[in-house]
């Protein structure tokens, strides 16, 4: 068995590259011979994936090439005609390519013309779903590339695999309803090692109660409401961090958290592109990681990174009230959650997780690790693709 891992949607900073080589260390265990498509070198320099393993596919990121923006129709039209041309040169590289099928880590607007212009959707692919708005389509705009096509098409090429992979159950039931009828399996975001699940890490603890929020800076994350909070209570620490997109760097909800960050010194700010090194060695200082999202996450049936990665380092998290957070919460207990539209929610619930400490989740989350461990994933994924074959 050989398979091919590709992500039409790779990017130089984010979940991306990690995630990769997530799914490749776990395939590579389990005796799976794997190919990995790589766009622009991005995974052979940020990585540790064999370049044995790896399919130098062009020296362009198509998602730096074709980057998300407001257009009109008339400029829609032509990038789909330069998506047309780019993609159709890749082509051969797919055929040239001997793998049994080939495994898409983010299914998303980004593999649309891969699988049409490319000719890799002629071929056995497995989905990997992350979230489940792309199959909304706004049938009174059945003209849009965007509002109907584009989730016509992903749902269509759906249909015709024989095995989609999901990242939490609610997103199998939202596909259901859309009347897919393949066959669906669970896929943990992250996976630790029982090794690690069984090492006690809580050593590297911060001294003084501390929380952080890390992620892409986006007004999504509300750490004004936090850094107001923590600022009412110099016993506490907060750390935010994280890349900020270009057209941010000068932005009002930038800048006010800077402003914040430098009359509180109990609160700080580091707003560049964290290793991996350096993210997850933040989260095991953090007593909780704090993840403030909006209803965005819950109306795409989305996970949040920070939420599942708090939780590999085993560290509780702190969010409001709504999926996917409250799922985690109510299913597992390992985190505390706040009413979102009240402040006064917040700010008890920080001093809640105070008192209660990281202690009090311990256990919830090595059990909720140990349901899904690294060794147990990888064993079921390679009995769910030893059935494709």
């Amino acid at each position: 068995m050989k398979i091919g891992l590709i992500d039409p949607a790779l990017r130089r900073v984010g979940h991306h590259v990690s995630f990769m080589s997530y799914i490749y260390s776990m395939l590579r265990q389990e005796g799976i011979n794997i190919l990995v498509a790589d766009f622009d070198n991005i995974l052979r320099d940020n990585s540790e994936i064999q370049e044995k393993d790896l399919l130098p596919v062009c020296a362009t990121l198509p998602t730096e090439l074709f980057p998300i923006s407001e257009q009109s129709p008339l400029q829609k039209l032509k990038e789909e005609y330069r998506k047309y041309r780019f993609y159709g040169q890749l082509k051969q590289v797919f055929d040239d390519a001997d793998v049994d099928f080939w495994l898409i880590t983010t299914y998303d607007k980004y593999s649309l013309p891969l699988l049409y212009y490319s000719g890799l959707g002629k071929k056995r692919i497995v989905p990997l779903i992350h979230a489940t708005k792309i199959f909304r389509k706004n049938s009174r705009r059945f003209y849009g590339l965007v509002s109907f096509w584009y989730p016509h098409l992903l749902l269509r090429n759906l249909s015709r695999s024989e095995l989609v992979l999901f990242l939490v159950e609610e997103q199998k039931e939202a596909l259901i309803s859309t009347g897919f009828s393949g066959n669906t399996a669970y896929f943990p975001y992250n996976a630790v090692s029982l090794h690690e699940i069984e090492t006690d890490n809580r050593e590297r603890l911060s001294e003084i109660f501390r929380l952080c929020t890390i992620s892409i800076v986006t007004e999504e994350r509300d750490i004004h409401s936090v850094m107001r909070a923590v600022s009412m209570h110099p016993d506490m620490e907060y750390f935010v961090g994280g890349s900020v997109p270009e057209y941010m760097q000068n932005s009002s909800y930038v800048n006010r958290a800077k402003d914040m960050a430098s009359k509180y010194e109990n609160i700080s700010v580091r707003f560049e592109y964290l290793s991996d090194e350096e993210y997850y060695n933040e989260i095991a200082m953090s007593h909780f990681a704090i993840v403030p999202i909006n209803e965005k996450y819950q109306r795409g049936v989305q996970l949040t990174g920070l939420m599942v990665d708090c939780l590999m380092k085993k560290r509780p998290f702190i969010g409001p009230d709504i999926f996917p957070l409250n799922k985690f919460v109510n299913d597992y207990g390992v985190g505390l959650l706040y009413d979102p539209e009240n402040f006064d929610s917040m700010v008890d619930t920080l001093l809640l997780a105070k008192e209660k400490g990281v202690d009090s989740f311990y256990d919830n989350i090595c059990a909720f690790l140990s349901e899904n461990s690294f060794e147990k994933t990888g064993k079921r994924l390679k009995g769910l693709f030893q059935r494709l074959l």
